[in-house]
């Protein structure tokens, strides 16, 4: 994101959370682009009589997550982070 430190440390969480969507946002053009420049070169070389529908900048792109993570997912990833900072497991 570019910032300096100190501009980090005075950014509100809102602020932070409109600087990490406006980045990603950047990275989804950036991949469609790409993908748009493969599909062209794909479609310009691809058999026709094989492959009728012309390939789509889609069909390069990695596909995104579509279901939500779950507080049971969460509780064993956070687990697993623990471990690794090396934690331990809290006594009951």
């Amino acid at each position: 994101m570019e910032l300096s430190e100190d501009d980090f440390w005075r950014l509100t969480m809102r602020e932070y959370d409109a600087l990490l969507r406006r980045r990603n946002m950047n990275q989804e053009g950036e991949m469609y682009r790409a993908a748009f420049i493969v599909s062209s070169i794909y479609n310009v070389n691809r058999d026709v009589k094989k492959k009728p529908e012309p390939f789509r900048p889609e069909d390069f792109m990695a596909k995104r997550a579509t279901s939500k993570q779950t507080p049971e997912d969460m509780l064993e990833m956070v687990k697993h982070l623990h471990a690794a900072f090396g934690g331990r497991p809290p006594e009951v």
